[in-house]
């Protein structure tokens, strides 16, 4: 089986992640490339070439691994109605209370897993790592910046979502029983 076809099973199945007590939410609407076009254009880069795959075959977020994957554009938004792009341009901004806030350029969150925890995907890369920002490790009042505190996964994207297809808890891969 392709990685797209096993992605669109394994996002149809009941009972995983963050979705074990009901039926999975539904992929949003695909996303077209009218669409993709526009948030290449705000970005000033290019998404990843395998997740603009999964978002035009499968759908522009609404499924995957912890509370699903931010689509772009249109698509699926997180908790707080942001999508993967939006929330990429509002992390991007600097932050006159905060000093050392200084998000990495071209570092996309793109997988929501609550409590402001995201998986982000390097796009400054060929093959975009997997690493994820938990917020509560970063001090706020010390001049640590970010990414000093991101943990990477050691996985490319689609080795990420590949673990997640075959049962994997990426959760659990990354911070343990915390």
């Amino acid at each position: 089986m392709d990685f797209i076809t096993a992605l669109k099973c394994k996002a149809s199945e009941k009972g995983h992640d963050m979705h074990r007590d009901g039926p999975p939410p539904e992929p949003a609407a695909r996303l077209d490339d009218a669409v993709l076009a526009l948030v290449r254009a705000e970005l000033g880069f290019n998404p990843p070439a395998v997740l603009v795959k999964v978002y035009q075959q499968i759908g522009n977020g609404g499924f995957g691994p912890g509370y699903g994957l931010m689509g772009l554009g249109s698509g699926a938004a997180d908790d707080i109605g942001a999508t993967t792009d939006s929330l990429y341009k509002s992390f991007r901004e600097p932050d006159p209370e905060t000093p050392y806030w200084q998000w990495p350029e071209k570092l996309m969150p793109i997988c929501h897993f609550g409590c402001a925890v995201y998986a982000c995907v390097d796009c400054s890369t060929q093959n975009p790592e997997v690493v994820m920002w938990e917020p509560n490790l970063w001090d706020v009042e010390s001049s640590q910046l970010p990414a000093e505190v991101m943990i990477r996964t050691n996985r490319d994207l689609k080795s990420w979502l590949g673990a997640w297809i075959d049962g994997g808890d990426l959760w659990r891969e990354t911070f343990g029983d915390a």
